[in-house]
């Protein structure tokens, strides 16, 4: 296997391989794939989730924890759901993730526009709480987010599984199971399973 980072190119000789990165990366990672596997990778996409962590406090007194979706249809271009918790120090978590198309448009933008925006729409959702002050905030910036399950993807996702193993090599992803992390590691430790298996029958053969 052969990497170039930070202009350095490395070398080295593994027995196996899981390929656990977005499955819109692997065509530029895996040289020699099959005709098939190309065409499946080739469709692999993604849209942009962002997340937002603030603890908040709200000037105008307690309020109640809430949980709301925003939907796009009713005006809502930033957040597509927030979350409102009491942390145990009085303050308040609030948790939203941005909407696909938005985080798509917000490529560039710095944070704090971000973490403005997403107020803005908090405090349009709800404005009896009035304008919570942010104590402090982060938010988590992920281009590459959530595959998208495009018309045929089902289908196209089970032929890519008909296909005859690549020997020392098994793929890992999101793309493979559902969008979640928990299943993207899920879909690894399937991987290395099955890659641990034909290397046994490999070296017993």
């Amino acid at each position: 296997m052969t990497w170039r980072e930070r202009g350095v190119t490395d070398q080295r000789a593994f027995d196996a391989a899981v390929i656990a990165v977005p499955g819109s990366l692997v065509p530029a990672i895996v040289s020699g794939l099959e005709p098939q596997a190309r065409t499946f990778f080739d469709q692999v996409s993604y849209v942009g989730h962002h997340i937002l962590y603030a603890i908040c406090e709200f000037p105008d007194g307690p309020v109640k924890p809430r949980s709301l979706l925003l939907p796009t249809v009713e005006g809502y271009r930033c957040l597509s759901n927030i979350n409102l918790k009491v942390m145990q120090d009085g303050r308040y978590l609030l948790y939203g993730e941005v909407k696909g198309a938005r985080c798509a448009q917000l490529v560039g933008a710095n944070d704090a526009d971000i973490i403005e925006e997403a107020l803005e729409e908090f405090s349009r959702a709800l404005p009896s709480y009035g304008r919570p002050r942010v104590v402090d905030c982060y938010v988590q910036r992920n281009d590459i987010g959530l595959c998208r399950r495009q018309v045929g993807y089902t289908r196209s996702l089970e032929q890519f599984r008909g296909l005859a193993p690549i020997p020392r090599m098994e793929f890992a992803g999101d793309y493979l199971i559902s969008s979640t992390v928990g299943q993207a590691h899920h879909s690894g430790l399937e991987a290395a399973e099955r890659l641990w298996a034909r290397l046994n029958q490999h070296l017993s053969a």
